[in-house]
């Protein structure tokens, strides 16, 4: 039986690194099904060696609601955060997929929590 080919990667797309050291932090939120009346998110991070969980539940994924999360988080995080990656939402990052046209600016509410604890 021959061996089905690889799955072409999107052109943007890159591997996973291998992480050895704790503190490489993967966060993401995504929408819910309507919870009594209200659209509800679910808020993840996860640190990629230790797989230490942080999650929350809130109603938008705005840029503040985001940078609160962040900063629960960090407070809670036993460990030193090193890097914390995302997929490039607008509610994450100002560096957002190409297909969608922002300026980085480095202004991004989430920046703050990250730049104050040198990640």
């Amino acid at each position: 039986m021959a061996a089905r080919p690889a799955k072409p990667q999107a052109e943007h797309s890159q591997p996973f690194e291998t992480v050895t050291r704790p503190g490489v932090i993967h966060r993401d939120g995504k929408y819910l099904t309507t919870l009594k009346g209200r659209r509800a998110c679910v808020y993840v991070a996860i640190d990629r060696v230790t797989r230490y969980g942080y999650v929350e539940r809130r109603y938008d994924l705005k840029r503040l609601t985001v940078r609160g999360f962040i900063e629960r988080f960090l407070a809670r995080f036993p460990l030193k955060a090193r890097a914390l990656l995302t997929d490039n939402g607008m509610a994450w990052t100002d560096r957002c997929h190409r297909s969608v046209k922002v300026k980085p600016t480095g202004r991004h509410p989430v920046n703050r929590p990250c730049k104050a604890r040198h990640i």
